[in-house]
């Protein structure tokens, strides 16, 4: 795929390792379709990821990049938000630290302007996409159980079993109950037997950092066979500065740049912008040119705008009853009973979910109590 010097060529470049480029570039490949993927981060060795549990749980970001500085953003307005705990650059990308919850829309989720007045529908419907959740979930090791009596219909099983309710949901299980609150098991890319080459869940509790592999990442589960296909290339530390266009207003090149600060260029006959909500944002702000002086897919002005986010309310509360807190790092159990409102114009959806932990983790309070004991002889 080189054509000289600092220059490489590909059938298709994709930018961005995570979920979407991780799983294109497999598609792609299978396909005898020449791909190189940039990725900006590094590769996170799996072998490595004890090392990243114990910076987790004392309050330590485990997926500071390497290269000083690139991570660095602000924010602006009233609501914060912590971006360097909700991205993850490196080979994987955000499927790194992502929790594993793999919830299918609701086909009414396709028709909220038909069915409620409100949004837009979208241009293909659950009926269509359906097929494709079957084989995402078998590539991915879903565990689950089709309990959810607001699903919408499904025509494959589940290719792990669910894992059994954790103590402190079924103790809130028994309590919805007498409310008429109906819990299910949470569908989720974590492995509940051993699977597609990576051991069964260990129930760690640092699922910020799986240290097992139990928890699918594209790192483990679609990048690895889409190199071995021969096919594909991943050039990790390379971070894109910016999309080139040619005469015509198609994109022909992109400029990337390692650690060394060298700039490089590689040309493609097809590019996909793959590099997650923040990134791909701004690196189409940064693609500026003559032709498109706001930058590139911006006549609208609309690009980094609107940006949102996943809302979430916590409530805590105190019961008599002993919960045993702590056992499990996830949630087992949730609620879709008022995700699927009759009137969801004047009422918005939600999920009710019950987290099994009460306030910092034990190894979270360990490093900062400064209660340790004299070093043993043998140690």
């Amino acid at each position: 795929m080189a054509a000289g010097d600092g220059v490489r060529e590909a059938e298709v470049c994709i930018i961005g390792a995570g979920a979407a480029g991780g799983i294109m570039a497999l598609e792609l490949a299978r396909r005898g379709i020449g791909v190189v993927v940039l990725e900006s981060g590094p590769r996170h060795d799996l072998g490595r990821r004890g090392e990243y549990s114990r910076r987790f749980v004392k309050g330590e970001n485990p997926w500071e990049s390497p290269l000083k500085g690139i991570d660095r953003y602000t924010t602006g307005g009233s609501v914060g938000y912590r971006l360097e705990w909700n991205r993850a650059r490196g080979v994987g990308g955000s499927t790194l630290h992502w929790e594993g919850t793999t919830l299918r829309l609701r086909a009414d989720d396709f028709r909220m302007r038909t069915l409620h007045g409100v949004a837009e529908d979208w241009p293909i419907s659950y009926e269509e996409l359906e097929s494709y959740y079957g084989k995402a979930e078998r590539a991915l090791g879903v565990a689950g159980t089709p309990d959810d009596p607001w699903a919408s219909p499904r025509s494959t099983a589940f290719p792990l079993p669910p894992f059994p309710l954790s103590f402190s949901d079924g103790f809130f299980a028994r309590a919805c109950r007498r409310l008429d609150i109906a819990l299910h098991h949470v569908p989720q890319a974590r492995n509940s037997l051993a699977y597609g080459g990576r051991s069964r869940c260990h129930a760690c509790g640092t699922c910020h950092v799986c240290p097992t592999g139990a928890k699918a990442s594209t790192d483990l589960t679609h990048i690895p066979q889409a190199v071995a296909t021969g096919q594909a290339d991943v050039v990790a530390d390379a971070t894109v500065l910016r999309l080139e266009v040619d005469g015509s207003s198609q994109v022909r090149s992109v400029v990337y740049a390692g650690g060394d600060r060298r700039e490089r260029r590689l040309s493609a006959r097809l590019f996909v912008v793959a590099a997650g909500g923040v990134e791909t944002a701004r690196l189409l702000l940064l693609s500026a040119s003559p032709d498109f002086p706001r930058g590139l897919a911006n006549r609208s002005g609309l690009v980094g705008r609107y940006f949102t986010s996943h809302p979430m309310i916590d409530v805590t509360g105190r019961v008599a009853e002993r919960v045993y807190p702590y056992r499990i790092g996830f949630s087992t159990a949730m609620s879709g009973q008022f995700a699927v409102p009759r009137d969801r114009q004047r009422r918005g959806a939600f999920l009710l979910e019950f987290l099994n932990s009460a306030g910092s983790l034990p190894g979270e309070i360990a490093p900062v109590s400064g209660a340790w004991g004299r070093r043993s002889a043998s140690a």
